[in-house]
């Protein structure tokens, strides 16, 4: 049996799980129909099965997850010390207006020290649907498809 596994959020639970995608009718007798219409062309059954893959698991909600760092919450090993005036020169640097540097409305002196977490060390949670992870490893995954299109039988 064709096995490809992959994490969705399944919402009447609450819950992250694993899920076949050969499980899921509809992609499998695509799949079936890309391995009779192109029986020795391995680009075109590519080309075919990417299509609906898209179709039925790329951006779509029920098939969508977000990825978060673990251990939540602040990366404290990434804090360090800077003068407020380094951090301007960065923020400057950057492309971003930012004269001066406020804690409750009073303006620091540039050379006041602070313990800062930067911005561009602070992690984004990340929104992934099946499609992409399946894309993420796309070579892998279409040799073990091709290599085992036999194994794709119509389902009674």
């Amino acid at each position: 049996m064709l096995c490809w596994n992959v994490y969705y959020g399944d919402v009447n639970a609450r819950e992250i799980k694993v899920f076949n995608i050969f499980n899921h009718w509809s992609f499998y007798e695509a799949c079936l129909k890309a391995k009779r219409k192109f029986k020795d062309d391995k680009d075109g059954f590519s080309k075919e099965v990417r299509g609906w893959l898209h179709y039925y698991f790329w951006s779509k909600c029920e098939w969508e997850i977000i990825l978060d760092h673990w251990p939540n919450g602040e990366w404290s090993d990434l804090r360090t010390s800077m003068k407020v005036g380094e951090m301007l020169d960065m923020y400057r640097a950057a492309g971003k207006k930012c004269d001066s540097w406020r804690i409750n409305d009073k303006v620091l002196d540039r050379d006041v020290t602070l313990e800062v977490f930067p911005e561009w060390f602070q992690y984004r949670q990340r929104k992934i649907d099946v499609a992409e992870q399946v894309e993420n490893n796309w070579e892998i995954f279409i040799d073990y498809l091709w290599d085992h299109r036999n194994e794709l039988k119509a389902r009674k």
